[in-house]
């Protein structure tokens, strides 16, 4: 392997270890306690594979990696500011750590700094747009499993 961009596969290769401690431990936690199964596993499960492909794509040099791994940092921020007021803050550690690796990739590289900002800002979105959509499709289907109240 070459040994340019070693201090970004680190922290990179860092994110994805933490990020799975982190899901790891959450979900020992409340796993049992949530009535919604399986959509909290399924975010946990989600952002941690994330993660681990950021930092695979990373490792091996792929065309674009960079923006990657950008994608994958405004993802989790989305992630940790939509679940914010429950697990969110747990992984802001994991957002610092895939946003300096993402940075530093697209500054070694000399990648243009608005793809990256770009590839951030798609990963936002489309985490922010998932996660709502996931919420009204739970909130429809609790109305419709809902049983009438007796008259």
């Amino acid at each position: 392997m070459p040994t340019r961009g070693k201090p970004e596969r680190y922290l990179a290769l860092l994110a994805a270890a933490v990020c799975s401690l982190i899901s790891i431990r959450v979900f020992q936690l409340v796993g049992s306690m949530q009535p919604v199964w399986p959509f909290p596993a399924l975010y946990l499960v989600e952002v941690t594979s994330l993660t681990w492909v950021g930092a695979w794509v990373l490792i091996r040099e792929r065309p674009g990696s960079a923006a990657v791994v950008c994608a994958v940092a405004g993802v989790l921020t989305g992630f940790s500011i939509l679940g914010a007021w429950t697990i969110g803050f747990f992984y802001l550690p994991v957002v610092l750590l895939l946003g300096i690796a993402g940075g530093w990739a697209t500054w070694r590289r000399r990648s243009p700094v608005l793809v990256g900002l770009a590839s951030f800002a798609v990963g936002f979105a489309g985490q922010v747009v998932l996660m709502l959509a996931i919420l009204q499709l739970l909130a429809s289907l609790t109305t419709i499993w809902a049983v009438p109240a007796a008259a």
